[in-house]
């Protein structure tokens, strides 16, 4: 499996204008559901168009770098893997933002029941460039290694309830 590296940050809304990011860069509708947890996640997911299979897998301490297996598949088997999911299904509108670069910020603009949390992930080549990484100003705080914002957390336990959780970054 080849590797996943990246960084997961919550999205100062008092900063960034997503209205404006959305008419620019216009959003993808994204439902997947989890068929297992734990160190090893398997999901199905849908962007409305096309349908995928994904293995993820922890790979060390650093929880940045996963394993990552993905495959298309067809509607009929997502919706399959739909009817025997563990949790909630996971809806967000994702808005692909260019960074400095060649990077993009994949904002996340989950809906239903985690309605208010917006993220934003980014995918980097290696560790180094993960590493040297700046955010920009309108990125709130680095939740990589907060497994309560991991997307299988979310469908299993819905959002972050602690005070200090860095929901004053959500809407």
């Amino acid at each position: 499996m080849p590797d996943e590296i990246e960084r997961k940050f919550l999205v100062n809304t008092a900063v960034v204008d997503l209205q404006s990011a959305l008419k620019k860069f216009g959003a993808t509708n994204i439902s997947q559901a989890y068929l297992e947890f734990g160190d090893t996640e398997r999901r199905v997911r849908s962007d409305g168009q096309r349908f995928f299979y994904t293995i993820k897998q922890t790979k060390g301490d650093d929880p940045g770098v996963r394993d990552e297996d993905e495959k298309e598949i067809t509607e009929e088997q997502f919706n399959q893997g739909m009817q025997n999911h563990i949790g909630s299904v996971v809806k967000k509108a994702r808005i692909k933002i260019p960074l400095e670069n060649g990077l993009v910020a994949e904002v996340d603009v989950y809906q239903d029941v985690l309605a208010g949390l917006i993220t934003a992930e980014v995918e980097f080549q290696d560790k180094a460039s993960s590493d040297a990484f700046t955010a920009p100003p309108w990125f709130g705080p680095d939740v990589t290694a907060d497994s309560r914002y991991r997307n299988q957390s979310l469908a299993m336990h819905g959002l972050p309830k602690n005070k200090d959780n860095g929901n004053e970054w959500m809407n």
